[in-house]
């Protein structure tokens, strides 16, 4: 699900002595930390099937220039590995494509799909005029399924589990990926996309502690 509250939530970064990813519990006490190594997990995102999918990076070294690495690995919640894909080679050089980054989700999976928004650090700030992002998937074997790249005023935040890309920026809007362009969406909510249940979009109303789930239109 792409709005999923998880038995044993997991925490993806770079903890001291060594990166990896950390489950807890509801009570927020750790049950399990595996170590990554060099590749520095940023992002995660738990499939129906309760695997782990994550979004990471190594950080360039001159001694690495040469070295290739998957940016998306899938992991079990005791920490093996499952998988490793989109070699960090099959994109350009410069800018490096994940990067540690500040709030916010940049990856997401369905029941058939896996999706990641690369080449964005900081949610708070709107890309610059002209400035690249990019939003790719993947099926749940790995396998690269598409790359589109963004232009707009549109952070995607919610994808369904038919995989309808939503994003909100000045108003709301899904993304058409036959012709790379954002439709807009009327009628929706005064709040904050959160997310995804299903084919419900999931809004924190503004002003108010409140959340809404709104059918995708």
């Amino acid at each position: 699900m792409a709005l999923w509250l998880a038995p044993s939530p997991v925490a993806a970064g770079t903890p001291s002595p060594a990166p990896g990813s950390s489950c807890s519990n509801r009570t927020g006490h750790q049950t399990a930390f595996f170590d990554t190594g060099e590749y520095r997990p940023t992002q995660t995102s738990f499939a129906p099937d309760h695997s782990i999918w994550v979004l990471g990076w190594k950080p360039p070294r001159k001694d690495r220039e040469n070295r290739d690495y998957f940016i998306l690995r899938n992991f079990s919640q005791e920490g093996k590995e499952l998988g490793a894909y989109l070699p960090r080679s099959s994109f350009a050089p410069e800018p490096e494509p994940v990067i540690s980054s500040i709030g916010s989700w940049k990856i997401r999976t369905t029941k058939e799909r896996v999706g990641a928004f690369l080449y964005y650090a900081n949610p708070l700030v709107k890309p610059g005029e002209g400035e690249v992002t990019q939003w790719i998937e993947t099926d749940l074997n790995g396998k690269e399924t598409g790359r589109w790249d963004f232009r707009g005023d549109y952070y995607p935040l919610a994808l369904t589990q038919s995989g309808a890309l939503y994003g909100q920026g000045d108003g709301l809007a899904v993304f058409d990926r036959a012709t790379n362009t954002w439709r807009p969406v009327p009628g929706m909510p005064d709040g904050h996309l959160l997310g995804a249940d299903g084919e419900n979009l999931v809004f924190w109303l503004r002003g108010a502690s409140t959340l809404r789930w709104v059918p995708a239109k």
